[in-house]
């Protein structure tokens, strides 16, 4: 059997990925899952990716755009309204429920029945042309295996871009950077005029046209309460999403001549120093004494800041200086 979930047409990214997370764990084996849904604007980054590497924080933090992390593997991806994310879940086992490709030939059937020249990249992105149209990742666990991506099909891509451009130099890291690539909206290549909506209904016939007709499969209320709980207790954690960042430093020229060093390991600062030795160490040991332990965060390094004695030897050197000093962006 074939089913389509219901996800009560939440677009909170963190309900989507505890919807994900849920069917993953619950659904009966046997089976076949479809899963579409929307978000509201947000970056969803990579099961072991390095945020800092990925995203504008600036940009980001500014438009009050959340930043989750998914279960699987894979890069970074911009989330709005414009694009249509789904999910494919069925049991594992067999190598061949282990090749993507298999889980995303329909996609790019419907794609190309609805006049859209897609392909697959060495990457196993689909692609018009030379641009990237949808990215998707895997997740397995030893009961089912996920297959899950977005299409961007009218997409704000100034937004994406800007979103999805972190500063250029000054951190150290051994996390997998996504690697960019130029991207385009579907709806300017299909075949004939439609909205999200429509798009998303032609897309489900020719699925069922390929893989069998669907049956809806909706979760009773409490399910719901289960799901809502998982993504306030994970999925908008501050462990899970920024405490699972890999061990990075940061390197970077602050003012008068510093040249700081801010070690971070699960997210907070474990060391600070400025390698500018002419400058001497000694606010520098009052600092790191300060704010280790401290979550990685501007608005936190604020405040550690202004709760502690600190003997600034310049009135020039003002604790908000010092925190942007400190802060990747």
């Amino acid at each position: 059997m074939r089913y389509l979930i219901d996800n009560r047409d939440n677009n909170d990214p963190a309900v989507n990925l505890a919807l994900e997370e849920h069917c993953l764990k619950n659904l009966e084996d046997g089976h076949q899952y479809v899963l579409l849904y929307r978000n509201d604007p947000s970056v969803v980054v990579g099961r072991n990716q390095n945020i800092f590497q990925e995203i504008d924080s600036r940009f980001v933090e500014d438009r009050r755009m959340p930043v989750v992390r998914r279960l699987s593997g894979g890069g970074a991806v911009y989330h709005d309204r414009g694009n249509l994310n789904f999910g494919f879940i069925q049991k594992a086992g067999s190598g061949r429920l282990q090749d993507i490709r298999r889980f995303l030939a329909p996609v790019l059937r419907a794609l190309q029945h609805m006049g859209v020249g897609a392909g697959f990249n060495a990457r196993n992105d689909l692609v018009a042309g030379s641009k990237k149209i949808s990215g998707s990742a895997r997740f397995s666990n030893t009961h089912r295996v996920m297959v899950h991506g977005t299409l961007l099909f009218d997409a704000n891509l100034q937004a994406l871009s800007r979103a999805l451009n972190p500063p250029a130099e000054g951190l150290l890291t051994r996390a997998i950077r996504s690697v960019p690539h130029p991207v385009a909206n579907i709806r300017p290549l299909l075949d004939r005029p439609m909205d999200l909506i429509d798009f998303k209904q032609r897309l489900l016939a020719l699925l069922s046209r390929q893989m069998g007709r669907m049956k809806m499969l909706s979760f009773n209320d409490r399910q719901w309460e289960r799901i809502h709980q998982l993504a306030a207790d994970k999925y908008r954690s501050w462990d899970w999403t920024f405490g699972r960042t890999p061990d990075f430093s940061i390197v970077k020229n602050g003012q008068g001549n510093r040249c700081l060093r801010i070690d971070v390991h699960r997210g907070k600062i474990t060391a600070i120093a400025d390698l500018a030795s002419s400058n001497g160490n000694g606010i520098w040991h009052q600092i790191e004494k300060q704010l280790t332990g401290t979550r990685y965060e501007r608005s936190e390094i604020e405040k550690a800041l202004k709760d502690g004695q600190l003997d600034l030897d310049s009135p020039s050197i003002s604790v908000e200086k010092l925190a942007d000093d400190l802060w990747y962006n």
